[in-house]
C-alpha cells in the first residue's frame, strides 16, 4: 500500500493511506509493523493480536458509511420518521489481502474513522478465498455489514470478558497463586457459589 505525505502547516504531517480507506499516522512515519487482532486457529498459538506491515496490504475494496463532505444524510428511526442527521465523520471498512513472502495470503480486515484504525487478520486455510469472492461479488452494504458485524462481535465479547472478570475480583473469586520456585504467578476464577 502506497502512502502519501499530507503537509498540515507548523512542522505537522500526517501520512495517508493513498486507497482512499483514512488509514494514516500522524506526525510520524508509516511504522513497519501495526497491531491487529488474530482471529482464526493461529490465534491459540500467536495470542489475540499479531503485528502486521501496513505497507504490504493490498486493497481488495474499501466500503464508506457516512458523508465525504459536509452533508447531511437521513436516517430511518425504528418508528419510520426519516430524520437528518450530521455525520461528524465518515466510517471506513477495508478488506486487503496481506502477504508475508511465505505460506499463504491473508486477509486483513480494516475499521475507521475518525478516532483511528482498527485491524483484524483472518488467517483460517480459505479465508482469502472466501473474503476475496465476498468482497467482489456483494454489494458495498453487504461487505460494510459484515466487517462492522465482525468488528462489532470482537468488541462485545472482549467487554463481556473483561466485566466477568471484573465480577470475579469483586466477589473475591479471582485467586492469584505464585508458581512454586518461578518468578511467574497462576490466576484462576472459582466458580460462583450455587444458590
Amino acid at each position: 500500500m502506497e502512502f502519501d505525505r499530507i503537509d498540515l502547516g507548523d512542522g505537522r504531517y500526517t501520512m495517508m493511506a493513498a486507497d482512499g480507506s483514512l488509514i494514516a499516522f500522524y506526525n510520524r512515519p508509516v511504522p513497519e509493523t501495526v497491531e491487529a487482532l488474530a482471529g482464526g486457529h493461529i490465534s491459540i498459538v500467536t495470542g489475540p493480536t499479531r503485528m502486521i506491515d501496513p505497507r504490504k496490504l493490498e486493497p481488495i475494496r474499501i466500503v464508506r458509511c457516512g458523508p465525504l463532505d459536509d452533508e447531511k444524510k437521513p436516517v430511518r428511526h425504528l418508528n419510520g420518521d426519516e430524520r437528518s442527521r450530521r455525520w461528524t465523520t465518515p466510517v471506513v471498512h477495508g478488506v486487503y489481502l496481506y502477504s508475508t513472502g511465505h505460506g499463504r495470503p491473508e486477509i486483513v480486515l480494516t475499521s475507521g474513522g475518525g478516532a483511528g484504525h482498527e485491524f483484524m487478520v483472518l488467517d483460517q486455510l480459505d479465508a482469502h478465498e472466501g473474503f476475496l469472492e465476498m468482497a467482489i461479488t456483494l454489494s458495498e452494504t453487504a461487505v460494510w455489514d459484515i466487517v462492522h458485524a465482525l468488528f462489532g462481535t470482537y468488541r462485545k465479547a472482549n467487554e463481556e470478558g473483561r466485566q466477568f472478570v471484573r465480577q470475579a475480583f469483586v466477589d473475591g473469586r479471582l485467586k492469584k497463586r505464585k508458581r512454586r520456585g518461578q518468578d511467574s504467578y497462576t490466576v484462576t476464577i472459582e466458580p460462583a457459589p450455587r444458590g
